[in-house]
């Protein structure tokens, strides 16, 4: 298992995603979820550049998430509300922690 896969395995354990008909594709999720994994990791960084990752923040928000095909036989895809919420929460440790890089450049 490389090691997005590996991350995306512990994000499904720490807070499991429901099935639901129609909802996102497994693999739009995982590319999202590494994405946001690696701008989190860049953010908390010390030499964090916050206009550059505010600037990729925004371009990620924008990423659309696929969902999957419906029809006779449609298929489950991952809850849209609860990788929303998912998403909405990603997006909170990165303002976090552009804010706390901010604090200690500032105090230094």
């Amino acid at each position: 298992m490389d090691d997005m896969a590996l991350r995306f395995n512990n994000i499904k354990l720490s807070a499991p995603l429901e099935k639901q008909e129609g909802g996102y594709t497994e693999s739009s999720v995982l590319a999202k979820l590494e994405a946001y994994d690696m701008l989190i990791s860049l953010a908390k960084a010390p030499n964090a550049a916050a206009e550059r990752i505010s600037y990729e923040a925004e371009r990620l928000r924008r990423l659309p998430l696929k969902r999957v095909k419906g029809g006779l036989f449609s298929k489950n895809g991952y809850s849209v509300e609860q990788v929303d919420k998912l998403i909405e929460e990603l997006d909170s440790q990165i303002i976090a922690a552009l804010k706390t890089n901010n604090n200690q450049k500032n105090n230094s």
